[in-house]
């Protein structure tokens, strides 16, 4: 449980921006003129590359669960988890009071402190892993710092053994070379039914593997979400049973309830949006552009119609051609869509997520209803995407330096600056904010660089996919198809 003298303050500034709106995020909302962006369409070729290089991304990120069911894990990290005795159950970083501290992140390797905790059986260890140890290898090094109340730690990536360790090896050192093609055993051991495995199922259903998309469902269900009815449902064309408004419905935050169980190589994670009122938090979204841009995503594949009039959040009467002025002049500014908060838009980065989403909108509108300003922003936004996405070579070009993570090849940048180079907000405001407001979410699993995630890169997988379809008529199957409609929920 957090301390008071955390959550209270960051609650407190929450609760503040959400009467003190400033100019900056009104400016953004209003509907400018619409104007035509210059782009040079990416071609087929690009596109079939970007989405054959970012199916084994996915793929990996794919976990099962110990009950038959799978998740799909946040990102790839250092998922080292520890057995504190024999026959004791496993446990994992970043749950209970197993914790990971941060020393160091570099260009190619990343240093932290990791606590595992058993009763009063007990093992502190500095992990370090070298990204590049050796040809297609990465290099765990764990040397314990102290360990008492048991004799024998066995540590384990995931499913595959890593080191044992004993009270001997206190200050020693301890090294393994694990393979990087087999990335899976790299995935986090956390996870996010909303999100992450709700896009999962849909992502699987379209790519024709239904075991999978099965054992994804399984998860699902159990979190609480119908098929569908998760806010990026309307990503997938998988939405259109529920009501207009659904985006903005508490009960597309099913995951607060925490249904769902920790077992020995998985746990969900407990968002900082379930720790204020569900409702506080769904008028907090209102103001940033990704859940408006989902909710017309939505109802224009529900109703087909750009000019369908529908209540948004602000109980105004609005319709899809009439909102795209605003979202287009926002990506004007910066050749992406950026974050808002109800103080301001931060216009120092661009956002992957949003930009994927507001991409497949526009291609929506350009490609199917035939507006030819819509369709340049889709050429646009498609030719933005792809440049974001990691190669095949895992280096990753950052605002803070060119860094090796082979892990990532194929993912999508979660977040990029005017330069385009990968990162985050150099804002002071906006790095503030994000730190008061993540101490109240769960302690991190890992604390490196993380350049893309789950969430992001089956955004731009879906957007890419649709663009891909309208444009060239390829890969319509399933819900892009030529008026395909939504699944029922179940």
């Amino acid at each position: 449980m957090l301390a008071a003298a955390v959550l209270l303050p960051a609650v407190a500034l929450w609760l503040a921006a959400s009467v003190v709106v400033l100019s900056g995020v009104r400016d953004g909302l209003r509907t400018p003129d619409r104007a035509a962006v210059r782009a040079a369409a990416p071609t087929r070729d690009a596109l079939d590359a970007a989405l054959a290089l970012a199916g084994p991304f996915l793929d990996d990120l794919y976990s099962p669960r110990d009950d038959g069911a799978a998740a799909i894990a946040e990102y790839f990290g250092l998922p080292v988890r520890a057995r504190l005795g024999a026959g004791r159950p496993w446990r994992l970083l970043g749950i209970d009071r197993n914790r990971l501290e941060r020393e160091h992140s570099g260009a190619r390797t990343e240093t932290g402190v990791a606590t595992w905790r058993d009763g009063r059986a007990e093992l502190r260890a500095r992990l370090r892993v070298d990204w590049a140890a050796a040809p297609g290898r990465a290099r765990i090094a764990v040397t314990p710092l102290g360990l008492r109340g048991t004799r024998r730690v066995e540590l384990a990536l995931q499913e595959r053994p890593l080191l044992t360790v004993g009270p001997r090896d206190v200050g020693r050192q301890r090294a393994a070379l694990v393979p990087l093609a087999d990335r899976g055993r790299f995935r986090s051991h956390r996870f996010t039914v909303r999100h992450g495995t709700n896009d999962g199922e849909q992502y699987e259903g379209y790519r024709g593997r239904t075991a999978r998309a099965a054992a994804l469902a399984a998860t699902s269900r159990a979190g609480g979400f119908p098929r569908g009815r998760d806010i990026y449902a309307a990503t997938w064309n998988a939405s259109g049973a529920w009501p207009d408004d659904a985006p903005f419905q508490p009960d597309a935050y099913a995951d607060c309830r925490g249904e769902l169980p920790a077992d020995s190589r998985t746990y969900p994670y407990a968002s900082k949006t379930c720790v204020l009122p569900t409702r506080t938090f769904v008028w907090l979204s209102s103001l940033d552009p990704l859940t408006r841009l989902l909710q017309g995503l939505h109802v224009l594949g529900r109703h087909g119609d750009p000019g369908r009039r529908y209540r948004d959040t602000d109980h105004r009467d609005v319709t899809v051609a009439g909102e795209l002025g605003r979202w287009e002049r926002l990506f004007r500014t910066q050749d992406g869509i950026p974050r808002c908060s109800p103080v301001a838009c931060d216009e120092t980065w661009s956002s992957g997520v949003r930009t994927a989403v507001f991409g497949a909108l526009e291609t929506e509108m350009g490609y199917r209803h035939g507006d030819r300003i819509s369709r340049s922003y889709a050429d646009r936004a498609a030719a933005v995407v792809l440049r974001t996405q990691i190669g095949r070579d895992g280096l990753v070009r950052t605002a803070y330096g060119m860094f090796v993570r082979p892990l990532e090849a194929g993912g999508f940048a979660i977040a990029w600056r005017r330069s385009g180079l990968i990162g985050f907000s150099p804002s002071l405001v906006s790095r503030s904010l994000d730190r008061l407001t993540n101490q109240l979410s769960m302690p991190r699993e890992y604390v490196g660089f993380v350049a893309s995630n789950a969430e992001t890169s089956m955004a731009a997988y879906a957007f890419l996919a649709r663009y891909r379809c309208a444009r060239f008529a390829v890969g319509c199957r399933g819900r892009f198809r030529p008026g395909g409609g939504a699944f029922a929920p179940r």
